[in-house]
């Protein structure tokens, strides 16, 4: 069984916007990267209980699906 990530997780700390979190089931409440942020209501719903990978992208916190 895979573990869900719940909760906040925050990577990139300190300046580091290639930091990425990976999670085998997407059920965050809120996702940081080096200081920009992301609420679960902002995730798109089909990636719910999903793996998945949020990483910047110009700025922004972005999750997209893993294979």
């Amino acid at each position: 069984m895979s573990m869900a990530l719940r909760g906040r997780a925050i990577a990139g700390v300190g300046g580091q916007p290639g930091a990425r979190i990976f999670v085998a089931r997407m059920q965050a409440e809120l996702l940081a990267i080096d200081g920009f942020y992301m609420i679960a209501e902002e995730i798109d719903a089909d990636l719910h209980d999903q793996s998945a990978q949020a990483l910047l992208n110009e700025d922004r916190v972005t999750v997209t699906k893993l294979p």
